[in-house]
């Protein structure tokens, strides 16, 4: 159980064990609730969360799997929109200017969630060398939302809104199947993977209405008549289905000369064919089509000179189906392409207490989706015809006598490599931060009469971040924020208490797709929790 800062409160379980004295029937129960509410005006969420599972184990080399998951969540907003951002008269932007609680959003916007899934494994080894798994798994997301977004530049301290009405039924039935066979072809050593998926997803229902809302005052806001008649016209309307078959093929070898050097080499096969199809004529796409085929290579080389030491390169294609094919959004969207290249190293030290990994890596885009909003369309997007993401990675974790330790850095290069009207060549790309870095250490108490005790500290630091790619100096500054914990384990108990940005920094996490709102950090907050064991 644990309670928290803005009336947050969570219970929780996880029991697990056997069902039958044979222990050949297994089960496992996860079951949560909480309940919050924020430092932002009007915003209250409750979430409910279920997951039952079974194992039964017929031998050593064959078991069955099932797990089920349902997560219902009811709140006043949905998804959080930002917090207003001032223009100042000489086009800089004034990120501190307007109070943390105060949102784009109504109180009469609400939000209502029902997601449910179900997997049923089957792995069976034939024997050391060929193994097989059968994954059967189906997904429903049903969603229920109104929200308000911002339309336009705030004038006079007031600004004028959209209102949107969303309801949608979402599902995903996928059956994938793999076998692994070891085998040798004198001294090389082969990891053999052949496999296939098929996925038939979208949604039996897609209703959704964008209507123009009333033009408010940020300071001394009148939600009155927030929700428009019934009898305004939508500016934008959906009432469609949509079905996707989605087929794949791969095949994968891992091949090891010796103890040192091991290759990897895999080629996979893609082929999406779908159809989306009104349902009435307020569907103003009035149906589109999709297909799309191609294959995805990969290859990796790992050379380990000394135990507890490795070099890697990777090399992947890929491409992926734009799916928001709008023509009021922007679409239809051409296929987004990747590829990747990436070079690294992995170590352990202090008899494998510290393990660390530093890489530096490449990665090329083709049509990846940035936001271009208009006046009339704050979520209008288009397509980049390319941007460069480059970068380097280090991270370390362990534990080293007494201290627990988590550090990170990541420096990330995103770029546009070609001028167009949204942006010109080499300006950076949106919400890509070039500096990231975190350090969380804990200090356990083991051998004094506080054993049991732990002190944990920790920084995360943002750098600036430009927030829209149409406009340069819309930047997000840095940001730094310090975290603590102390927590005290007797027995099978176990009390924490957690604080979360212990100097009250206000700061922006990055844009909402518009120079008038940005994701607002969490203030000050901490968490108390107790949690028991039994055995």
């Amino acid at each position: 159980m644990s309670l928290g800062s803005w009336n947050f409160r969570r219970a929780s379980a996880d029991i697990t064990g056997p069902l039958t004295k044979n222990k050949k029937l297994l089960y496992r129960a996860i079951i949560g609730y909480d309940r919050s509410e924020s430092f932002r005006s009007d915003q209250d969420k409750e979430n409910i969360f279920l997951a039952p599972s079974l194992t039964y184990l017929f031998s050593d080399k064959t078991s069955l799997n099932l797990e089920l998951n349902y997560a219902h969540q009811k709140a006043v907003h949905q998804y959080d929109n930002g917090t207003f951002i001032r223009t100042r008269t000489d086009g800089t932007f004034d990120f501190n200017y307007y109070p943390n609680n105060l949102t784009i959003q109504s109180p009469t916007d609400y939000g209502k969630t029902n997601n449910s899934s179900a997997t049923l494994s089957f792995n069976h080894s034939f024997n050391e060398k060929l193994k097989l798994t059968v994954v059967q798994r189906a997904v429903r997301n049903v969603l229920d939302y109104t929200d308000h977004i911002p339309v336009g530049k705030i004038r006079n301290d007031s600004i004028s809104r959209g209102y949107q009405d969303w309801e949608t039924d979402r599902f995903s039935l996928q059956t994938t199947a793999y076998a692994s066979y070891n085998t040798k072809t004198g001294s090389l050593e082969h990891q053999i993977i052949v496999g296939a998926d098929y996925n038939r997803y979208g949604w039996t229902k897609n209703d959704y209405q964008y209507k123009p809302s009333t033009r408010i005052s940020i300071f001394n806001p009148d939600y009155s008549s927030d929700i428009p008649e019934s009898a305004v016209p939508a500016e934008e309307s959906d009432d469609n289905k949509r079905i996707t078959n989605l087929t794949g093929f791969y095949i994968q070898d891992q091949v090891s000369f010796g103890r040192q050097l091991k290759a990897l080499v895999s080629l996979r096969y893609d082929n999406y064919d779908g159809k989306e199809t009104p349902l009435s004529d307020r569907d103003n796409k009035q149906g589109d089509e999709l297909q799309a085929s191609g294959w995805i290579p990969r290859v990796g080389l790992v050379y380990l000179p000394i135990e507890n030491l490795a070099f890697y390169g990777t090399y992947v294609k890929s491409f992926n189906p734009q799916t928001s094919n709008n023509v009021l959004s922007g679409g239809p969207f051409p296929t987004r392409k990747a590829t990747q290249y990436e070079l690294g190293t992995k170590a352990d030290f202090f008899n494998q207490q510290l393990s660390t990994t530093v890489s530096v890596y490449e990665i090329k885009y083709a049509n990846i989706l940035t936001a271009a909003p208009t006046e009339e369309n704050s979520h209008r997007q288009t397509a980049i015809d390319g941007t460069r993401s480059r970068g380097i990675e280090f991270s370390a974790t362990g534990t080293i006598q007494n201290f627990n330790i988590i550090a990170g850095y990541a420096y990330n290069e995103h770029i546009i490599l070609s001028t167009s009207a949204y942006g010109k060549k080499g300006d950076r790309f949106a919400n890509a931060p070039k500096h990231i870095a975190n350090l969380w250490l804990k200090y356990n108490l083991y051998s004094t009469a506080l054993k049991g005790l732990g002190l944990a500290g920790g920084v995360r630091y943002v750098g600036d971040q430009v927030g829209l790619i149409s406009n340069q100096n819309f930047v997000f500054p840095e940001y730094t924020v310090l975290d603590a914990a102390i927590n005290y384990q007797r027995g099978r108990y176990n009390i924490q208490f957690n604080a979360y940005n212990l100097t009250d920094k206000h700061y922006f996490t990055g844009s909402r797709s518009s120079t008038v709102a940005g994701g607002l950090g969490d203030p000050f907050n901490y968490r108390i929790g107790i949690s028991y064991q039994i055995r």
